[in-house]
């Protein structure tokens, strides 16, 4: 099911001019951050995030759907959900072991419980954690969706930032794919 982002929000390949500048400035690739309106896994991104909790319950369409797909990645989950090893804000990295497409699932605990409310600083630092991560795998297509909480204009603006900022590690991030979870 496609959606339609309103008018602030980036449709296409072409990047507005303040984000062009941020890239420039900072002598990085561009990045650029849009909106994915095909089914997630026709668009093969090198890397899925799934934002998750701690527990192991699978409450999201992603979740299910990446558990349909990669039955071994949703045991991992819930095994280390139950060895309390998913930290909250910090990236697990899950190799599928594929050859070509999506090689990767970022499991990315946003809260400690499914009801827990979500935390500004919390979903600020996994950003940044996951576009480090993405960076030193080499990533260059990242999906990433869109979740309750933030507006999606700001999750936009995150991504854009995290372009923009200085990096150690010199990573190829080229396309940052937003989806809404149906």
């Amino acid at each position: 099911m496609a959606f339609q982002p309103n008018s602030k929000q980036q449709t296409d390949d072409n990047i507005g001019p303040e984000t062009q500048a941020l890239a420039h400035m900072t002598n990085q690739p561009k990045c650029v951050v849009k909106y994915l309106e095909s089914d997630l896994f026709e668009a093969f991104p090198d890397a899925i995030v799934n934002v998750c909790s701690c527990v192991g319950l699978k409450r999201n369409t992603t979740s299910h759907r990446l558990g349909k797909a990669f039955p071994s990645y949703s045991q991992e989950y819930r095994r280390l959900c139950l060895r309390k090893k998913l930290q909250l804000g910090q990236v697990h990295v899950y190799d599928i072991g594929t050859l070509f497409g999506t090689r990767f699932v970022f499991s990315l605990p946003l809260r400690r419980h499914w009801n827990e409310t979500l935390k500004p600083p919390v979903i600020r630092s996994a950003l940044r954690t996951v576009y480090t991560t993405a960076q030193e795998l080499g990533i260059r297509t990242l999906a990433f969706p869109l979740f309750e909480g933030p507006p999606h204009e700001w999750l936009h603006d995150k991504f854009l930032e995290e372009a923009a900022a200085p990096c150690e590690v010199q990573g190829q991030l080229e396309e940052v794919l937003l989806f809404k979870e149906e």
